[in-house]
């Protein structure tokens, strides 16, 4: 309905769909979001879920570049817009790397944290739901999030059973982004996230008490 709007409205207006927003080089990525609600509630669990297909995720501040490119455009952009990451990192190479800098900050062994599938991941979440107590909750938050997850475990056994890798993980959207890198070089020039983030994601969880 909005993007009715902007087309029959005499102003130039862009309606933009932004994709997750992670912290950048300086890792600050709220804790109250499902990814870090995620690896905190994993750590509680003594696992980490793997998952088929990749992640578009934005850098906060490629984010507040792409918008201010697409209001200063020397031609009108199209009335929407979608904004994530043209590179995909792999779910698998980000959940590897978070859990490396967690064994490394946390002084875990080696062995600790096992990645497992999403599915088994989310098995041992629900059992944890089912008598939770309040120090359950406060370790395990991904309990208040309980159908939030599941609907991510289901989409990557969908995605693991038809043998697809190059879709979004566990089942999240896919977006077109070719009328974005048009009018934005932020967005032409995007690299994946990658070891780097993900370092500094844990490095900002564990400063703020997170685990």
């Amino acid at each position: 309905m909005n993007e009715q709007v902007i087309v029959r409205s005499v102003i130039h207006a862009t309606s933009l769909r932004i994709g997750q927003i992670v912290g950048g080089h300086g890792g600050s990525w709220a804790t109250t979001d499902w990814f870090p609600i995620l690896v905190k509630s994993s750590i509680a669990l003594g696992v980490l879920p793997g998952a088929t297909g990749g992640v578009s995720w934005l850098r906060e501040e490629e984010v507040a570049s792409a918008i201010l490119e697409t209001a200063f455009a020397k031609e009108a952009p199209p009335p929407a817009l979608n904004i994530v990451n043209p590179r995909s990192a792999p779910w698998a190479e980000i959940i590897a790397f978070v859990r490396r800098a967690i064994l490394k900050r946390k002084a875990l062994a080696e062995e600790d944290l096992p990645i497992v599938p999403f599915g088994e991941w989310f098995v041992l979440l629900e059992r944890k739901a089912e008598k939770a107590t309040e120090d359950d909750l406060a370790k395990i938050p991904a309990i208040k999030l309980l159908e939030f997850f599941r609907a991510l475990a289901r989409g990557d056994e969908t995605i693991r059973s038809m043998g697809i890798d190059t879709t979004e993980a566990a089942g999240m959207t896919n977006f077109s982004i070719t009328k974005a890198q048009g009018v934005s070089e932020t967005m032409a020039n995007m690299r994946a996230i990658g070891e780097v983030e993900a370092d500094a994601w844990v490095g900002y969880w564990v400063g703020k008490g997170a685990f």
